[in-house]
């Protein structure tokens, strides 16, 4: 994990972020689906090691309609649309869990909206997002898609900082989940 956010995080800024994926391999997938209890454990581990982490946010009733390598998100403020691509990405073992490293790059779009008919998936989802000393962002997402419901918890790191500095940090992070 280190020398991947090490490599990476000199390009970090709004459209090129680093996202670790919390999850497990099952039969040879990642797998990002969690069960209630482990968001309860770690949003409780969380918050007594860590009792001064207080800013955060809850986005509720966003859709995200997925086709091939683009996104059209539409939440109560509006709608954005652009497509991305996955410029690295590296699966780590760390502790029980897995973690899958992105370097995603969006690509901005016109602001035409693609048709909302014609997508693979279209996940209807409440996230919470916890704002880590302003050095990355921990979401925690409840998804439901075609009947189905589970949670996941991811972190973003949006801003170039000191690569040991966050990595410090993510591992503290990590040691709770």
């Amino acid at each position: 994990m280190d020398k991947f956010i090490n490599k990476h995080i000199s390009i970090v800024n709004k459209n090129n972020t680093i996202i670790l994926k919390i999850g497990s391999i099952d039969h040879n997938q990642f797998n990002i689906r969690l069960t209630d209890h482990h968001v309860k454990q770690f949003m409780t581990n969380l918050y007594d090691k860590y009792p001064h982490i207080k800013k955060y946010k809850v986005s509720r009733d966003k859709k995200l309609y997925r086709y091939k390598n683009s996104i059209t998100e539409i939440n109560r403020k509006g709608s954005e649309y652009y497509s991305y691509e996955l410029k690295d990405t590296q699966i780590v073992k760390s502790n029980n869990i897995s973690i899958k490293l992105i370097l995603l790059q969006k690509n901005d779009q016109d602001k035409c909206l693609s048709s909302i008919y014609k997508y693979h998936v279209i996940e209807h989802i409440e996230e919470y997002i916890i704002d880590v000393n302003n050095m990355f962002s921990i979401i925690i997402s409840n998804i439901e898609y075609d009947n189905d419901r589970w949670f996941t918890i991811t972190i973003e790191i949006k801003k170039p900082n000191i690569p040991t500095k966050i990595c410090n940090k993510i591992s503290q992070i990590l040691e709770l989940i």
